[in-house]
């Protein structure tokens, strides 16, 4: 019996990938934060973030049928639910403005 297989399981990798998403995500943040809190921008900063998790998790729920089916790939809004497309939409637009707002931050503070 091989306990190691030669590729990590979807089980594994899945319980893996969020943690590790989570430690990028604040390895990023360490090091771009004292440079936004130098000028003064931490509020702002702190918005997009908080905008940011929002549309995630926005996406996520609207996305979540698709993930029961196991249509991890399908792409556009073309496959969600009709009932929850509106989630979709305004889950995309809120990661774009925290997008925006923090290119505009990075922007500032170079």
């Amino acid at each position: 019996m091989n306990l190691l297989p030669g590729r990590v399981g979807r089980d594994l990798g899945g319980l893996l990938s969020f943690p590790l998403l989570v430690v990028a995500i604040v390895v990023f943040e360490g090091a771009v934060f004292p440079a936004i809190r130098k000028f003064g921008l931490w509020l702002w900063f702190v918005v997009a973030t908080v905008i940011a998790v929002v549309g995630i998790l926005l996406l996520a729920y609207a996305r979540f049928p698709l993930y029961q089916q196991r249509k991890f790939l399908a792409i556009g809004p073309s496959s969600i639910p009709e009932e929850r497309k509106t989630a979709y939409k305004w889950a995309w637009l809120l990661v774009l403005v925290a997008v925006l707002i923090q290119l505009v931050l990075l922007m500032m503070i170079r």
